[in-house]
């Protein structure tokens, strides 16, 4: 059976994953520098401006960078990913004060460089022994595309158009960087894309745990003491720099491992991607990440994407098992006395847990704020930050913790029905590739799924997001019938344009 994710190391895996790899290490650096300010800064520039001058050498010098299209696949997403590396929390008033400090225009001349060598290479032509995609895009990716024009439209109505507006712009680089991806790299385009990402977050969770090791102090939080409860681990993991909630880290931590896993159990008819020696240790190593980062939702996310990855492979009774596993562990925590609840509720009261942090009174303040503009919204995040979370002290939280909540406020009705209808289409085409072996677009679905119950996901840019949309394009829609060919043929015939355009007489 074959997943076909991750690339051969013959044409470009190796290197992907050594440059995934070092890129949140040069980031840091770069965000050190920018954070110092004068010579600190400057320096930072110069970085930036060498590893420009480095993706602009010749391949052949470069040998650990893939054959063809690296500036049009590995290094724009990579611009993409370094974007979203957190260097600093804001709370709202300082976000409207100063839009683009040091940390801001940092991350606007990586969308920029991104945006810009996307719109390149969707100029561009495939190269000549590279197989083309046809359609370039798929359906659930041009229903993103439409998402997108809503999220447009409803800055307009927002309280902030200039913030609501960048929002529009990182989601627009998305997808024109990973358009012009498949445009000049064909089918090779998306296996790449799936690697850059699976090593990108795979190099987060490691900074994560050097952190602990050289700050415990600052990236293992103490959560019984401060909360006042008992919990048999007391402790969770965060990113120090960059900065990584342990929320963020448990849904890297859950879709890495249930991908890794999934590419273990289930390699590729063509022996491409990581070695089986390496996908155990990236797998247990994942999977540590997520036990310290203590992330509920990532838990369950887990648990769903493991039943997917034994149920769709055809290991059914593993599946089945792993539910009764879960079902028992629920009722464990039910349990007053038993350890499972003192783990679960995490120093917490059941009153806390129950509503789940808070969220539900949150999600309950957005209501009357999407009524006020039902059909189109009032601002992707500019709404919920500034009418919802700052009205009730939330000033530093950035996102209402909720998928489609953040959808139907920002959006409104059309916005939330096309995002929904594009994760429909992609359910359901998962469960149709999944019948003939290839297991992860589904395993990484189900993962994203349930991180939207709780959490940011594919309504906004993020990592999460670029995980759906490169899905949304390994995803392609059915190849064309002898019939439509020959019709479409036609219609872009010089006779049949000619034909459309004569005068009439």
């Amino acid at each position: 059976m074959s997943t076909q994710t991750l690339p051969n190391r013959s044409t470009g895996g190796t290197a992907a994953a050594w440059v995934a790899a070092a890129a949140p290490v040069l980031a840091v650096l770069i965000g050190v520098g920018v954070a110092l300010g004068g010579v600190g800064q400057a320096l930072a520039l110069a970085v930036v401006g060498a590893v420009i001058a480095a993706a602009l050498l010749p391949t052949d010098w470069i040998g650990r960078l893939p054959r063809y299209g690296y500036l049009s696949v590995e290094i724009p997403m990579l611009l993409l990913l370094l974007s979203k590396l957190v260097f600093r929390v804001r709370d709202a008033q300082a976000l409207v004060d100063n839009p683009v400090d040091s940390a801001g225009a940092f991350r606007l001349i990586c969308l920029g460089a991104a945006l810009f060598l996307g719109l390149v290479s969707s100029l561009a032509s495939t190269r000549p022994g590279v197989e083309a995609r046809a359609p370039l895009t798929s359906r659930p990716f041009r229903l993103y595309m439409a998402y997108i024009f809503v999220v447009l439209i409803g800055a307009f109505y927002s309280r902030n158009f200039l913030l609501t507006g960048f929002r529009v712009f990182d989601l627009t680089a998305a997808v024109v960087v990973m358009a012009g991806a498949c445009r000049v790299a064909g089918r090779q385009a998306v296996p790449r894309i799936l690697a850059t990402l699976y090593w990108f977050a795979v190099s987060l969770m490691a900074t994560a745990w050097a952190g602990a090791a050289v700050l415990p102090s600052a990236a293992l939080e103490r959560v019984a003491p401060r909360l006042g409860g008992y919990t048999p681990l007391p402790i969770r993991l965060n990113g120090v720099f960059p900065t990584l909630a342990s929320d963020y880290l448990g849904v890297l931590a859950a879709l890495i491992t249930v991908w890794s896993l999934a590419n273990l159990l289930y390699p590729r008819g063509d022996g491409g991607g990581p070695r089986p020696l390496t996908l155990k240790f990236i797998t247990a190593f994942s999977f540590a990440t997520l036990i310290m980062a203590q992330y509920r939702t990532g838990y369950a996310a887990f648990a769903v994407g493991l039943m997917a990855v034994l149920w769709f492979g055809r290991r059914r009774w593993a599946a089945v098992l792993v539910a009764l596993a879960m079902l028992g562990g629920f009722s464990l925590a039910m349990n007053d006395s038993s350890k499972v609840q003192a783990f679960v509720l995490r120093g917490q009261t059941e009153e806390i847990v129950t509503g789940l942090n808070g969220r539900a009174g949150w999600w309950s303040a957005a209501l009357p704020v999407w009524e006020e503009s039902p059909i189109i919204g009032k601002g992707l995040l500019t709404a919920t930050r500034y009418e919802v979370l700052a009205e009730i002290g939330r000033t530093s939280t950035a996102t209402i913790h909720g998928t489609w909540i953040e959808a139907i406020v920002g959006t409104g009705v059309v916005g939330t029905s096309l995002l929904a209808l594009g994760l429909l289409l992609m359910l359901w085409r998962s469960l149709k590739v999944a019948a003939h072996g290839d297991v992860v677009p589904i395993v990484l679905l189900s993962v994203l799924v349930v991180r939207s119950a709780t959490g940011y996901t594919f309504e906004v840019f993020g990592y999460p997001c670029l995980v759906f949309l490169a899905l949304s394009l390994r995803l392609e829609d059915p190849p064309l019938t002898p019939e439509e060919q020959t019709s479409l043929a036609r219609e872009r015939s010089p006779s049949a344009l000619g034909r459309e355009f004569a005068p009439v007489s």
